[in-house]
C-alpha cells in the first residue's frame, strides 16, 4: 500500500494523524519528487517549504526502476 507523506495545509493551522503497525526503519524510507513532471500534480499553492531529503528525491521513474532494479 503506499501512503504518501507529503502535504499541503491550505489554513494557518493543521492536525495530522497516522498510524503505523511497527517501528520506524529508516531503511524502508522512500521520497518521489513533489513536482515530478510524470505525475505532473497541480499543488493549489506554491511550494514554500521542503525538507533537504525531500528536495534531493528522485522522480517515480527512478524510484519504481530502483526497487524493480
Amino acid at each position: 500500500m503506499y501512503v504518501p507523506s507529503g502535504f499541503q495545509v491550505l489554513t494557518e493551522y493543521a492536525d495530522v494523524c497516522y498510524r503505523i503497525d511497527r517501528p520506524h526503519d529508516p531503511a524502508e524510507d522512500l521520497a518521489v519528487r513533489y513536482d515530478d513532471p510524470d505525475l505532473a500534480i497541480e499543488w493549489p499553492l506554491p511550494v514554500s517549504l521542503l525538507s533537504a531529503r525531500d528536495a534531493a528525491a528522485g522522480t517515480w521513474a527512478d524510484l519504481v526502476g530502483s526497487v524493480r532494479g
